[in-house]
């Protein structure tokens, strides 16, 4: 077994993957670790973020799942992922996590991780924080 390699990971709002080996990527707040989302308010959710990697190397049966950790905590979010079979390394692959509902309690950096079959691989992080009201209009 291979373990993908990393080449980017970027935050959106919803990952469409279709026909023809596209994916439209939709409401993209930035690539990590440069990743900035503004919220309203504390406290409130963010209906849908999705985490959409892509890579090259993955070889072999590995299940994926990948954490998100809120600024001083030590325990995070899961989000789990099915076993897939990757059979072509040297392929463009690409993965998506999709959390529902995250709740930031506090403004800063949240740490987001990969794991194969329950080993990190990955580490990164992106920023949330209090966004103005101009910033809505």
């Amino acid at each position: 077994m291979q373990i993908l390699k990393v080449n980017s990971v970027l935050i959106c709002e919803d990952v469409r993957f279709e026909k023809q080996n596209k994916v439209s990527l939709v409401g993209v707040f930035g690539h990590l670790p440069n990743a900035n989302i503004l919220i309203r308010k504390l406290n409130s959710p963010i209906p849908k973020l999705v985490f959409f990697i892509t890579g090259t190397g993955a070889n072999g049966k590995i299940k994926f799942s990948a954490e998100i950790i809120k600024p001083n905590e030590t325990i995070g979010l899961i989000m789990g992922g099915d076993e897939r079979i990757f059979d072509k390394p040297s392929e463009n692959q690409a993965l998506a996590f999709a959390i529902g509902a995250l709740v930031p309690n506090v403004e800063g950096k949240y740490i987001f991780k990969l794991y194969a079959n329950e080993n990190e691989f990955y580490a990164s992080h992106f920023n949330i924080r209090l966004g103005q009201d101009k910033d809505f209009a």
